[in-house]
């Protein structure tokens, strides 16, 4: 659709002038947003204006970004990173570090059972508490997949005791509960029994 718009020779002359005033005015904008842009380049050299960046978002009230420094490393540095670099471990390392990581929570899973209606302190059996059958603990751990993890977590601290006291935190309790033990592992789980310490780890009970 085209539309004829008619006007008078005055009217047209003043519309004329409010467009030319527009254009100096655009034109005025112009020249101060490129003074604006310059000073900014001459004080910050290192700031780069993306491409496609919006020129209102670059002139908004914002402070400009300014990358961090990045300062190179002297070859003294670079030697040092060089000497002090971790060498990966042998895959050997690490298949047995898993394997003792799943005997710990596998021994620490026994233990617990076997404590089940205890009484700690004088390891009494607790009245009112059904008793877990002990020796059919010991028997299926020693014939479940984890008995091997187990046995090389126990023989990884030390023996027996030291293995009760890295799960439990009782040094008391790690000295006493052997006791009930060791007898019915070494029937059912004589591996478990010798890794027994006969005397005292910590030599403070002496």
């Amino acid at each position: 659709m085209k539309y004829t718009y008619e006007c008078s020779e005055k009217e047209f002359t003043a519309v004329m002038g409010v467009f030319s005033t527009l254009i100096k005015e655009v034109a005025k904008v112009s020249k101060l947003k490129i003074k604006h842009a310059s000073r900014r380049a001459a004080q910050d050299p290192v700031e780069v204006v993306q491409a496609g960046e919006d020129e209102d978002e670059r002139d908004a009230d914002v402070l400009p970004f300014r990358p961090a420094v990045v300062r190179r490393p002297t070859e003294q540095e670079v030697e040092d990173a060089i000497v002090n670099e971790t060498e990966p471990l042998p895959e050997e390392m690490i298949k047995q570090a898993k394997l003792i990581a799943l005997g710990e929570r596998k021994f620490m899973e026994f233990i617990h059972a076997w404590l089940v209606g205890i009484n700690m302190e004088t390891m009494g059996l607790l009245e009112d508490v059904v008793q877990p059958n002990r020796e059919l603990l010991l028997r299926d751990l020693c014939n479940s997949p984890f008995s091997f993890p187990v046995l090389s977590y126990v023989r990884s601290k030390g023996g027996l005791q030291r293995a009760i006291f890295a799960v439990t935190g009782d040094k008391a309790l790690a000295r006493r509960l052997p006791d009930f033990i060791v007898p019915p592992a070494s029937i059912v789980f004589s591996d478990l029994a010798d890794t027994y310490e006969y005397t005292n780890p910590w030599k403070d009970e002496e």
